[in-house]
Order: structure tokens, then sequence, then C-alpha cells
């Protein structure tokens, strides 16, 4: 058990976190993309014409579906030989509706220049819609390691180089679908070790296990390459499910997000199963009806696996080196009392590793426009749990790769995190050249709007807006970085242990 005054101090940890990671996020406007303009063109189509089709948006990217209108389509859309749509999972599509509908109606008589609108919109949706829980749901994940560990420093340090040192920074700050997915799966972990802690003591609740299982199956509405995780995550809480008939509820969980994706899969192809990446197509200079690439999955490629985890173009601990220690911590977690959970952590990295490393059969794994391959950021808190974990005599070294890590993903954040798949070495031919320069927010491709504040192209960031020039830019985001740690690391310094945890 924790004692009263430590949860009282984790309690303002939180608070502390969230509001710091929170503003993080809310620091940076990304600008647009194929990926962010797929997602919120459907948003728009949605709010703005009631349709699910983009053939309003089509012209602003190449991640779409096409498909000949059918004869009930004709019906429904008439005029429209081809009728268009994003190719993501539409879960982040779905998730945006509220705030954007209230961005963009709201703003509609206060806001009259178009660009400007359409500029607000984007960002307050990205901050609220998708930065505002992704900090909460690391606040979640930090309470969780003090609970387990009972060290509030180490849990304080984990959740500050997950939250700004791993991919999870700059994929909070555009509308992309993966921190949010990744915090949702970790939810629905939380419950389920919830649910495990306290069966012996407190009845189990069918509203708890029906959540356990939408939230998993939520996950992967948000993001397809979740598959994976989300079964570990319903096996390991229907294992401690007593009587068996109860794991029902979260079968039932799981089965409405699963029928509403089927359900969009048949409304816009007629198929309920569909590899949604048959087609890529370009929309600029009119419509394909062929597919641009072959877009399918194949055997696990074990340089591929490399490439992903230790390649200089997209590897993850190339570039965010702290969280190897966490598959050390896994080590520890099971020679305690979580053998279940470092088990569960492990098999969650492993069978996302393994997966997206036969993701399509050209370089498709890489992620496209990206830092490391973004396909991973749904398994960053399993593998980064482990962190605070490991022994005693490892804390210096995985300090000091947090704060390379901490670089890497800041100057990759404030330059421009969408980066081409076309740098061999991004950090040091494109990153680091720009953000030692004082070149920040460069990226030029626009959302809907084709102008922007920035001083170099369409995305900027609090800073510039300030007023700020050059590396003064980043100085209010090191300011509240200074002073949240200070508050993190308060009070007197604990006795020596042998490892992050008692």
């Amino acid at each position: 058990m924790i004692p009263l005054n430590t949860l009282s101090d984790a309690h303002k940890n939180a608070v502390v976190l969230f509001v710091l990671l929170a503003a993080s996020y809310g620091f940076f406007y990304q600008c647009g993309g194929a990926n962010q303009n797929a997602r919120l063109a459907m948003t728009r189509s949605l709010v703005e014409d009631r349709v699910l089709h983009i053939n309003r948006f089509s012209a602003t990217t190449h991640d779409v579906r096409i498909y000949q209108a059918r004869p009930q389509d004709q019906l429904r859309y008439p005029g429209l030989p081809v009728l268009v749509y994003s190719n993501k999972a539409p879960g982040s599509s779905f998730w945006a509706v509220p705030f954007w509908a209230a961005c963009w109606y709201g703003l509609g008589e206060v806001i009259q220049t178009e660009w400007i609108r359409l500029t607000v919109s984007q960002y307050v949706t990205t901050f609220f819609a998708l930065g505002i829980p992704s900090a909460a749901g690391l606040a979640l994940f930090f309470l969780w390691l003090v609970h387990v560990t009972g060290r509030l420093r180490a849990s304080s340090f984990v959740t500050l180089a997950l939250g700004l040192g791993s991919p999870f920074f700059p994929y909070s700050t555009m509308y992309y679908s993966h921190s949010l997915a990744a915090v949702v799966l970790f939810t629905a972990f939380f419950m389920a070790w919830t649910l495990k802690t306290r069966a012996a003591t407190s009845p189990i609740k069918s509203a708890w296990l029906f959540l356990i299982g939408f939230l998993a199956g939520f996950g992967v509405l948000l993001e397809y390459s979740a598959c994976f995780p989300a079964l570990l995550i319903l096996i390991y809480a229907g294992s401690v499910v007593r009587p068996w008939k109860r794991v029902a509820w979260m079968g039932l969980g799981a089965f409405i997000t699963f029928a509403l994706l089927m359900s969009y899969h048949y409304r816009i192809s007629g198929h309920f199963i569909y590899n949604t990446y048959t087609y890529l197509a370009q929309t600029g200079t009119g419509y394909a009806l062929k597919g641009m690439r072959e877009d399918r999955f194949v055997l696990p490629r074990i340089q591929v696996m490399a490439e992903l985890l230790l390649g200089s173009q997209r590897g993850l601990f190339y570039m965010c080196p702290w969280l190897i220690m966490g598959i050390l911590g896994w080590g520890s977690m099971m020679r305690r009392s979580l053998k279940a959970e470092g088990l569960l952590f492990a098999g969650i990295c492993v069978s996302q590793v393994v997966f997206i490393s036969g993701y399509g059969t050209t370089d498709y794994w890489n992620g496209g426009h990206s830092f490391t391959s973004r396909y991973l950021i749904v398994m960053l808190p399993f593998l980064a749990a482990g962190v605070a974990f490991i022994r005693r005599e490892l804390i210096f070294s995985t300090v000091v790769l947090a704060l390379w890590s901490l670089l890497a993903v800041t100057a990759s954040t404030a330059v421009d995190p969408q980066i081409s798949p076309y740098f061999r070495d991004p950090l040091f031919e494109y990153i680091f050249p720009h953000f030692f320069q004082g070149h920040f927010a460069i990226g030029t491709v626009p959302l809907f709007a084709l102008q922007g504040f920035g001083h170099n192209g369409i995305a900027w960031n609090v800073g510039m807006l300030m007023g700020f020039s050059g590396h003064w830019q980043l100085a209010p985001l090191y300011a509240m970085w200074i002073a949240g740690v200070l508050f993190l690391m308060r009070g007197k310094k604990r006795s020596a242990q042998h490892s992050f945890v008692d």
C-alpha cells in the first residue's frame, strides 16, 4: 500500500504532468499533410455536408479510396460518378466531429476570413480532441507507475520521457490517431488491472467489463494496427473474470465498435472486411480507379524489424534510445508480483513490431512522412513502463539516453515532424541543421487554408505568435519545462535503492 501523503503528492504530480504535457502539445501547430487532411476532410464532410465521402476536399490528399458510384450511391448522391473516401480508420474522424462542429459554427459569426477560421478550427480540434486526451492518458500512466512502484520521482521521470522524449510528443501536436489509440489502450489495460487487483475484495461490475471491451475495440477503430495489442489486453482482462460467462460483457463492448467499423466498410465499399490501403490515388489532377500500389500483409521480415528499431531513417531506438531500457525492465517486472503484466507488455510490443514488419509489400512500414514509424506509437506506454523497473546502476545511462531523445524529439517537433522518407538519416541531414540554426515550423503543406500565421510557411508555434524569432521562439516552452521539473523533483531526497522500485 502507498502512504496517504505519497498518494496526495502523486495526485499533485499527476495534475502538473497533465498541464505541462497538454501545454507542450498545444505549443505547436504543424499545418496539414495527406494523413491529417484525409482524417479531417471526413470530419468536415460529416459536419458540414452530412456525408461520409470527401469528394469536396479530395484535392487536398492522396490518402483516399475511390469507388465507382453504385446504383444506390447514384440515387443518394446524384451527379457523382465516383465517390472518394478517406483510407484511414474512421475512429479519429468520428471523434473529431463535435470539436470541429463547435469551432466551425461557433466561429462563423466571429471570424469572417476563411483561412483564419480553418486554421483556428484545426488547431482547437487537434488540441482538445487529441492533445488533451493524450496528456490525460499519460497522467493515468503516471498514477499506475506510482501505485506499482511507490516512487514519485522515477514515475515522473518515465512519464515525462514518454510524453516529451518519444514520438508521443510530435504525434500529439498533429491530428493523427496513434497517440490517442495508445492512451485508449492503456486505459483499457488500467481498468483490467484494477479489476484484477480488486477481484478478491469487490464484485466485478458488468459496466466495467463492457467499458474494457469498448475501449479495446475503440483503439482499433482509431488505428487498424492496434488490433493485436487490443486482443492481448482483452485476453489479459478475460483471464481474471469469474464466472467465465461474464466475459460476454467485454465481448459486447468490443462487438459494438467492431460492428461500427464493419458497417462503415460495408457502407462505402460493399464489403464488411476490406483492406483500406488497396487504393492510393492522386486526386489533385483527376480520379484513378486502379490501385497505385499493392499494400497487403506479408510474412514478417527480420530486415524490416531491424530498420523499425535500429535504422537511421525510422529506427525507434536510434532516435529514442532510452526506450531500450524498457525491455530490461520487463524482466524485473516478471521477477516481482507483476509477471502477468510484464508478459503482457512484452507481448504487445513484440507482436506490434512483428506485425508492422509485414505491413505492405513496399516500404509502407516506415509510416511515409513520419518521425520514426508512427505505427509503433500504440505500444509505447507498455514499452516505457518497464523503464521504471530497471536497476539502480542503469539509472545514469537511462537519464543520458533520455536527454538525447529529448533533443531529437524536440528538434523534430519544432522543425517538421512529417519527415520525408527520402532522407536516409533525417536527424543529421534535415532536422538538426534547421534546429541549430533556429529554423522552426517550416512545414508548408496546408490543411484546407493556403495561408498561415507562420514566418516560414503554414506551420507555427506559440513563441512565433508572441513575436520571438530564431531560438527564442522555444524560450517559453523551455521555461515551462524547467518550472514543471523543479516542482516534480521537489522534496527531500529518498534513500538509495537498488532499483527504481523498492
